[in-house]
């Protein structure tokens, strides 16, 4: 059983191995431990390890490691995303990136909407749950027991994320809907208002913070709204008559993403009475006649049968089995449907990230480190991690901002400032996919080498390849000047001995240049607003080849947009037409430019002080400006109550608190170490003399140590609330209230309405039925693919197998060492900590390179051997030969041996008694030689005239050349001219 504290993570294969066991046990060499929480986010774990051949074995993505992760937050289990191998300067090292298992849930999808009225989160959860497409063994408890409107469709779902956090309710999630927080136990969830704890720290701002980040007080605080709104006289209002009622005949099908479904009301006038009975979205209904004049809100609405009108603008007569007689008459606004374009002239479409293979090297030479951020586009902060200059690492991901700023990813949300890496050191590469088929071209001996990276400072793979052989290419790399392609795998070749000359060579494009041309589709992003103009509020992305329905069009800015959907626009220079499906946008389309008389209303005393916390005034205010119009808001006294309930909405004059404490071990904040995340203290703000209640919205755990070592302290996310709606549909709700108890108000559906439904309905179910048949025979065809496809996979694994099985029979582990073995069972070579040996067909070593450089053999054979120093060698028989010459030299003399002179020497040359020597050619003597034994000169010997030279004899007596052409003898009676 571990032990209590649980520093040092253990190892597990799976999540629903037995945690009270030690499953794989204790990976080995840990050098740092350190989980990083932040609010409305699973927390993730960076773990590094010294290398090793058995950390490097243990630590395989998707196991489960299990560490104290907190304060009171024992035994969390964490799995394995990233697993990063890396030299530094201070050696090789593994870090491992790991997600809590609470994060599982986040690669889940529905199979169907989630529609629930006034459900709380039990109920809420239970629901979404069952219709997640992988089950889960996850439990949620909550005591909250507030409700909420759920509608969150199958299609806005792209995976259980996305309805877990967020705190916008234009895109409601758990969070949001009922103004919460998640906590994670392992696989036990809990949704609380307030997961954290009270813990009655009172922290001064400002105050020993030497690690203190965003100082920030009242700067871009608002502390006052000045409000107005403009409507134009008769636009919205005057109630109209029956003579304003144009007859049509016609089907046409509810298009409301609304809670609730559509409402109705007993005429299209201004002053009408909502009923009790709403519609849902998709249904369709025959309709009679429209109003487009004098109508309430100006839109066009339609009548669907005795006293029932619903607003145009969520009606459609363009889908499936709608439509609608006389239409030129109704005047209704632009409809088509469009196509996101491509090579977008946007900043979203600008901010670009791509898929990196590659080593890069930090390259600062300022004070400090390289900081990381948590992301290459603004608003981005940094992670509190730094870089060391001339640490290499793994690049996953290349980032460019809408300023043409490169930033690189090292996993996870780790990113690097592009300005302080190079590409350049000799380990450091980019590598990008491509496709080819070229040819080697190697005219040296041997073959190419293949590399395990694209770099000379990789290691080989061992193998080579030969000259004309010809190799698929899969991807380009540089490496400084170097080009590399990679023939699958980690194999990767010098591009300067790759050629295309063969008639079936392909030759790779060029990555090494990614700008865009006209010609090319560059992929883009693209944003709805929720009133057309691009300074209001984004409603949802959209990207290139996402196709959407046009409902209108209008102008802002002096562009054209179109309506997209319920408060949703987009610029028209973003959408294409030219596919098949798509429809240029027809119909009368409302003229924007015609100018129209305009009322302005305003507040009498100009505008709303918000006081402070304290309540107290600022002296001086800083005001902001809120437009009504879209309200409809035509006096004062309403434009005062929604501009409170805009102040309530976005919290105006409430004090942003956020700061971070990364210095804890000063003694000032030794209360901080074991806080956790969600937690609840008191900020004291000296310069307004108020406190704020904040929440701990961010720590970093060192496990190693059991405590935190950075905390962030900050104002709670802010949840986008309602209120503003909550005013502009206050009247409505009364009418709704007051009608429901007065039914008579509500005329019964007429004979007509109930038989179109009828026949709608008939048709409906009709076109169900041939659906189900022809979804029958696709998945007969898709399951037969399916099984061909799956036969196909077993027989290349089976294929595999083999392989793997003849490669075990010849190559076997031992321990710390490798046995090499022939087809016959024979070990023919081992290869451990010790060095190489090799034997011999008897089991006998023959030849050993030793770990210290040394290389034994009985024979040693080669063309060339170049730097070599040979101690203590016996040279027998055959023949040494030298390029140019033999050289010996000593404290004595030097003498040389070469083709061209001979042998040379400035010591004298000793023949020993009893030997025989012969020298053919000329022998010069440059000094005195004495022969002390019987020699022969077949040729004779020559000797230099004037008395310099001659020969002597051991009894003192020496002959020499004498004057002219005579010869001398001196002996014991002189001299003697011949």
């Amino acid at each position: 059983m571990a032990a209590t504290v649980l520093a040092d993570p253990i190892l597990y294969e799976h999540a629903s191995d037995d945690t009270t066991k030690n499953g794989l046990g204790h990976v080995p060499g840990l050098l740092s431990s350190s989980v990083a929480g932040n609010y409305d986010q699973v927390p993730q774990i960076t773990l590094v390890y010294d290398y090793s051949t058995k950390a490097a074995g243990m630590l395989q993505k998707d196991r489960v490691l299990m560490v104290d992760a907190g304060p009171d937050w024992q035994h969390q289990l964490f799995r394995i995303d990233n697993i990063d191998t890396e030299w530094t300067s201070e050696g090789r090292n593994i870090t491992v990136i790991a997600t809590h298992i609470g994060g599982d849930l986040f690669g889940d999808v529905t199979t169907a909407d989630v529609s629930l009225a006034n459900s709380n989160p039990t109920q809420t959860w239970a629901d979404f749950f069952g219709k997640l497409a992988e089950p889960l063994p996850i439990t949620m408890t909550s005591s909250i027991t507030d409700v909420a409107i759920v509608s969150w469709p199958l299609e806005s779902i792209q995976s259980a994320q996305d309805v877990m956090f967020g705190r916008d309710n234009h895109n409601p999630s758990f969070t949001s809907l009922y103004n919460a927080e998640w906590w994670f136990d392992n696989y036990s969830f809990t949704l609380e208002h307030h997961v954290g704890r009270d813990t009655g720290i009172v922290i001064k701002y400002g105050h020993h913070m030497t690690g203190l980040h965003n100082t920030d007080n009242i700067e871009g605080i608002y502390t006052a709204v000045r409000p107005f709104s403009k409507y134009t006289p008769g636009q919205n209002g005057g109630k109209g008559d029956d003579s304003n009622i144009h007859q049509v005949t016609g089907i046409g099908l509810i298009q409301y993403a609304g809670n609730g479904g559509l409402p109705m009301y007993d005429s299209p006038w201004d002053g009408h009475d909502i009923l009790a009975t709403k519609l849902t979205n998709g249904t369709r209904f025959k309709v009679y006649s429209y109003a487009d004049t004098g109508t309430a809100l100006g839109h066009t609405w339609y009548n669907l049968g005795g006293k029932q009108w619903v607003d145009g603008n969520y009606l459609s007569f363009e889908k499936g089995k709608t439509s609608l007689v006389n239409t030129n008459a109704v005047g209704n606004t632009a409809v088509g449907i469009g196509t996101v374009g491509y090579n977008l002239d946007n900043t979203e479409s600008k901010q670009i990230i791509e898929t990196l293979d590659g080593v890069l090297t930090v390259q600062y030479v300022g004070h400090g480190k390289v900081a990381i951020w948590d992301s290459p586009f603004a608003p981005h902060s940094t992670t509190g991690e730094y870089l060391a200059n001339g640490n290499a690492y793994r690049a996953y991901k290349k980032a460019t901002d809408a300023n043409g700023h490169v930033w690189y990813n090292l996993g996870g949300n780790q990113w690097i400032d592009g300005q302080y890496v190079s590409l350049e050191k000799g380990r450091d590469y980019a590598a990008s996919k491509t496709r080819g088929i070229g040819t080697i071209k190697y005219d040296g001996k041997g073959g190419v080498a293949v590399y395990r990276e694209p770099t000379y400072d990789g290691a080989m793979t061992g193998r080579y390849l030969k000259n004309g052989t010809q190799w698929q290419i899969y991807g380009t790399a540089s490496n400084g000047s170097t080009t590399w392609y990679n023939l699958g795998g980690d194999q990767w070749v010098d591009s300067q001995y790759i050629t295309f000359e063969h008639p079936t060579d392909v030759e790779p494009p060029d990555t090494s240049d990614d700008t865009s041309t006209d010609d090319q589709k560059t992929p883009s992003i693209a944003w709805s607003y929720d009133k057309p103009g691009g300074w209001n509020t984004k409603v949802h992305e959209y990207h290139s080849g996402n196709q959407v329905h046009i409902f209108g069009q209008g102008n802002a800015g002096g562009t054209t947009w179109y309506n997209i959907g319920t408060n949703e626009w987009i610029l028209a220079d973003d959408l294409t037409f030219d596919g098949d499906t798509d429809v240029d946008p027809s119909g009368a389309a409302d003229d924007m430019g015609e100018q129209v008389a305009q009322i302005t209303v305003t507040l009498p005393e100009k505008y709303i002080a918000v006081p402070m916390p304290n309540g107290q005034q600022y002296e001086h205010q800083h005001i902001e400006t809120f437009d009504a119009s879209e309200y409809g808001v035509t006096n004062d006294d309403d434009l005062r109550a929604i501009t409170k309930a805009f102040i309530s909405d976005n919290q105006i004059g409430q004090p942003k608190v956020s700061m971070t404490i990364d210095y804890i071990d000063d003694g000032h904040f030794d209360y901080l170490k074991n806080v956790r995340l969600y937690d609840r203290v008191t900020v004291f703000i000296p310069d307004l003399n108020i406190n704020i209640t904040a929440e701990v919205t961010a720590t970093v755990y060192d496990t190693l140590l059991q405590r935190n070592t950075t905390v962030t302290i900050g104002t709670r996310p802010q949840t986008i609330t309602d209120d503003l709606d909550h005013w502009r549909d206050q009247a409505t709700k009364d009418l709704a209230d007051s009608n429901a108890n007065n039914s008579q108000k509500i005329d019964d559906i007429d004979l007509a309405w109930h038989k179109a439904i009828d026949q709608t309905n008939k048709d409906v179910a009709d076109g169900q039925e041939r659906t189900t048949e022809q979804q029958t025979e696709w998945e007969t065809e898709f399951k037969q693919s399916i099984d061909e496809d799956i036969n196909n996979y077993k027989q290349t694994i089976a294929d595999q197998v083999a392989e793997v099985n003849k490669l075990n029979s010849i190559i076997k582990y031992n321990d710390n060492e490798i046995d090499f073995y022939n087809g016959s069972g024979t070990q023919v070579g081992e290869m451990g900590a010790g060095g190489l040996v090799y034997y011999d067909a008897s089991g006998n070593p023959t030849t050993v390179v030793s770990a210290d450089g040394k290389v034994i053999a009985s024979s040693i054979a080669g063309n060339l051997l170049t730097g070599t120093t040979i101690h203590g060698a016996e040279i027998d028989g055959g023949a040494v030969k030298a390029l140019d010459y033999f050289s010996a030299t000593s404290d004595y003399g030097t003498t040389v041996i070469s083709g061209e002179w001979g042998l040379s020497t400035d010591s004298g040359i000793n023949i020993g008694s009893g030997t025989h020597s012969e020298f053919h050619g000329a022998v010069i003597f440059d000094s005195t030689t004495n022969f002390n034994a019987l020699s022969e000169f077949a040729n004779g010997i020559k000797v230099d005239g004037g008395g310099s030279a001659y020969i002597s004899f051991d009894n003192g007596c020496y002959l020499y050349s004498g004057a002219g052409d005579t010869i001398a003898i001196h002996d014991g009676h002189g001299s003697h001219t011949l």
